[in-house]
């Protein structure tokens, strides 16, 4: 009997290393061809307005940060996410079009063991930034 609590603690023990040495921010960049110039596009994804046109997250948990020529920045905190995330719209001039990069980077689900979740939140997000750009993509088009 005690060899098997011994054990349990230890195997519970080995995973909370595990989970120490796992990431606890997650990262997502996705790239974008969108069919106008970067002046257009930064004052598209500035207006709150239109939000809901192309971002997959409720505009209520979008607050705009700053508005450059070169991009658009905002926090993001979601209902049910436990640390807002960070994200960035960043458009680059490409001939008559925009090059755009949309990236988020926000922490994992918190605690230790939360971190286990991370291939699953990642994958979550990557899904949602490619969409963000499809439906900015659509939304400027001409």
């Amino acid at each position: 009997m005690k060899r098997s609590a011994l054990a349990l603690v230890a195997a519970a023990g080995a995973l909370l290393l595990v989970a120490l040495c796992l990431p606890t921010r997650l990262e997502v960049r996705r790239e974008a061809q969108i069919a106008a110039s970067p002046s257009v596009v930064a004052d598209f994804a500035a207006e709150a307005s239109g939000w809901s046109r192309w971002a997959p997250w409720d505009a209520d948990a979008m607050t705009l940060t700053a508005q450059l020529e070169r991009g658009v920045w905002w926090d993001l905190s979601p209902a049910g996410w436990r640390a807002p995330a960070k994200c960035a719209l960043l458009i680059e001039a490409q001939g008559g079009a925009s090059r755009v990069e949309l990236w988020v980077r926000t922490g994992t689900s918190g605690g230790p063991f939360g971190r286990f979740l991370a291939g699953r939140v990642r994958r979550q997000l990557e899904d949602q930034v490619q969409q963000a750009l499809a439906d900015l993509a659509r939304a400027l088009a001409p």
